[in-house]
């Protein structure tokens, strides 16, 4: 008959209890871990977001001061041009080595540049046939046509600049995995998932704002909607 095991030697087995009780502190810290990494990398998104459209005011701001004050066009559909190509055909986006390869396009260009893409929505929409996610308001700049309606074709004639939108985050569009590069009250910017939304404001600031606080009509009987799309 063998001895009885010392203290030393008896090694005691952990019981069914202790056992899920590790198992679900183990999983309470993988969930902690897992929303604060989420945390962390959404709040970069926005702040890369921010930096982005900073830029891209001082890239229009400069193409103005080139163009004798006028702003670049929405989308013309006599020549076919639009701003967004604009502005990197004329180099006012600069060179970047940090563009990115997408199913759409495998080279360099205004559809993948950086600048014109918004981090928060390439994490919306990983499966984007290109990456200009940035979208002009319609009603400034040049116009096709002289019927189409309009606000300010100059950021000078922009009556309150610190209330009107000049570029935001575009309506992504399933069908073709794309965005528009117009924004006004029939194609609203397009807001994250908490519905805040990205706008460059006509005198360079940047701010997030809830979706629901950027106005849906322009009439004069919604003032707040004349401001902010048509600067007038």
């Amino acid at each position: 008959m063998k001895p009885p095991l010392s203290d030393k030697e008896r090694v005691r087995a952990f019981s069914l209890v202790e056992l899920l009780a590790a198992i679900a502190v183990l999983a309470v810290l993988s969930v902690i871990v897992l929303t604060a990494v989420g945390v962390v990398r959404r709040n970069a998104a926005e702040t890369q977001s921010v930096s982005r459209l900073r830029n891209l005011g001082s890239a229009m701001i400069l193409y103005t001061q080139d163009h004798g004050g006028e702003l670049p066009a929405p989308w013309d559909s006599v020549t076919g041009d639009f701003w967004r190509q604009q502005l990197y055909d004329e180099g006012y986006l600069g060179e970047s080595s940090a563009w990115r390869e997408v199913p759409g396009q495998s080279e360099p260009s205004y559809m993948n540049h950086p600048m014109l893409s918004c981090p928060i929505q390439d994490m919306m929409h990983p499966d984007a046939q290109r990456t200009d996610s940035f979208a002009m308001n319609r009603f400034l700049g040049k116009v096709s046509s002289p019927t189409q309606a309009h606000g300010a074709e100059r950021l000078s004639l922009v009556k309150e600049p610190g209330r009107t939108a000049l570029v935001g985050n575009g309506q992504f569009k399933e069908p073709r995995k794309t965005y528009n590069l117009e924004m006004h009250p029939s194609i609203m910017p397009e807001a994250d998932a908490r519905g805040i939304t990205g706008i460059l404001y006509a005198d360079g600031h940047v701010e997030r704002i809830p979706i629901v606080d950027v106005p849906t009509t322009v009439s004069a009987a919604d003032p707040s909607g004349i401001t902010f799309w048509k600067g007038e």
